[in-house]
């Protein structure tokens, strides 16, 4: 994956089963946390009041176990740019292998435009993250 956003996670002992598994409720979570860059570029402050984006679905494969005790990294780049949405993909990796990835990727829209503002298409096209 080029041109990304990389988040490290240090999985915390409340996120594991008694087998150290971490929970597959859990990767959604840090895959939400790891847009953070990519939110601050649609809504700067991260305002609440004016939040601008939704994620219209997505389904998770799960690849491997993700465990406690050894740090993840969630890796994302913006994948495509249409007229009402953009799509992001990423993949959860702890030591450099892939544990879980979307099967396709996020579908994010703005909501009071339902387009991508034109914003975050220059940003994408001058940091080169068009794919």
């Amino acid at each position: 994956m080029t041109n990304q956003f990389e988040f490290e996670i240090i999985p915390r002992f409340n996120e594991a089963d008694g087998l150290g598994h971490i929970n597959n409720t859990v990767i959604p979570v840090w895959f939400e946390a790891a847009r953070e860059p990519l939110f601050r570029i649609f809504n700067p402050t991260l305002s609440l009041t004016d939040w601008n984006l939704i994620v219209a679905g997505f389904t998770i494969n799960f690849m491997a176990p993700t465990r406690y005790g050894m740090p993840v990294m969630i890796e994302g780049a913006i994948s495509r740019i249409g007229n009402s949405s953009l799509e992001i993909r990423q993949r959860c990796l702890q030591q450099h292998k892939l544990t879980a990835k979307p099967l396709r990727p996020w579908s994010t829209m703005t909501i009071k435009q339902k387009r991508v503002s034109i914003l975050a298409i220059t940003y994408v096209r001058s940091s080169g993250n068009m794919q």
